[in-house]
């Protein structure tokens, strides 16, 4: 009997690997650079029962039309840009991602991230690094987290579970979701957009990428925003108009920004925002503490296994399946 493929055609959680070797799922084949060749990925899909990737790796419905054998798609990470999700409801497939289990380990970076810019811990580790003594370049210079107001976008997971983190900090809480009427138990105040950029003194993306969210903070928001307000990407990046956000900053629009999310990654050396003082870049890491990938690796074996096995999977984003093949 054949032994099932499971395909990996980028850097993946390594827990995950380790975990699909030890049970001995099946033949697994590692590509970490396969994401950048499309016709091979198209070629290499058609043989696999499983594909296990993260965002680096696009998924059209021409490598889902082609890929017969295929009985899970394995998004390890959260978000979905790169999935035609369609065509795989069509052919059957289901699409297995982690869902909320990287949602802590994102709140609190997004946290962190928030109290970095507003103590400007960045530029001062840097002056002393230095061996500069800049005491007075910060006292008096830096602000409070409480009594201000945060506006979170996108209340799914990660933003309620930011919203409890920030309360904590006695700060008031704003939030814009267009799919949610209502709050629930989470102390945020529902309200629109542009309301929220107007009074936030923090702006923290939690929303998808979709049509919908791709520029939605472009120059008019970024101009609407108060000029001591701090911008926070832990989204994705194309939910900024880059060019703006660079404006923004360089002409004092806004106080300054955080982001882990790029355009195209590995980031750029040249990304213009990597020389600006009030700029905070981390890699792409905000989701990847020691506990969520923890979570991720047992949530996506225990998928992989209920695939392999002609079972439906628990943690879907369009079809439980199984497919038959």
């Amino acid at each position: 009997m054949r032994a099932p493929i499971l395909l990996v055609s980028e850097k993946v959680n390594p827990s995950l690997v380790d975990a699909i070797r030890r049970e001995g799922l099946g033949k697994l084949e590692i590509d970490e650079h396969l994401h950048r060749a499309p016709d091979a990925l198209l070629e290499r899909a058609r043989g696999a029962d499983v594909l296990i990737f993260k965002n680096l790796t696009r998924v059209p419905a021409a490598m889902i039309e082609g890929a017969r054998r295929l009985r899970l798609l394995c998004r390890d990470g959260i978000g979905f840009e790169n999935i035609d999700i369609p065509a795989a409801t069509r052919a059957g497939i289901p699409i297995h991602a982690p869902l909320g289990a990287n949602a802590v380990s994102v709140a609190e970076f997004t946290v962190g991230l928030a109290i970095a810019l507003a103590k400007r811990l960045i530029p001062a580790q840097r002056s002393m690094a230095e061996g500069k003594w800049e005491r007075f370049q910060y006292y008096g210079h830096v602000t409070e987290l409480s009594g201000k107001t945060a506006g979170i976008v996108g209340l799914g997971a990660i933003g309620r579970e930011t919203a409890g983190r920030l309360g904590a900090f006695g700060m008031r809480l704003l939030a814009y979701d267009p799919y949610r009427t209502s709050a629930g138990d989470v102390p945020v105040t529902l309200t629109g957009l542009a309301t929220l950029l107007e009074e936030s003194d923090f702006v923290l993306l939690h929303a998808p990428q979709t049509p919908e969210t791709v520029g939605m903070i472009g120059e008019a928001e970024l101009r609407s925003m108060k000029p001591t307000a701090f911008l926070i990407n832990v989204a994705r990046a194309p939910l900024v108009d880059a060019k703006a956000l660079h404006r923004a900053l360089s002409e004092g629009w806004i106080a300054g920004a955080a982001t882990d999310v790029y355009e195209t990654e590995p980031a750029s050396a040249d990304d213009p925002l990597g020389t600006l003082p009030n700029v905070i870049r981390t890699p792409h890491y905000a989701g990847g503490t020691v506990e969520s990938t923890a979570r991720k690796a047992a949530m996506n074996l225990e998928d992989i296994r209920r695939a392999l096995g002609g079972e439906p999977i628990r943690y879907y984003v369009n079809i439980p399946g199984p497919r038959a093949v």
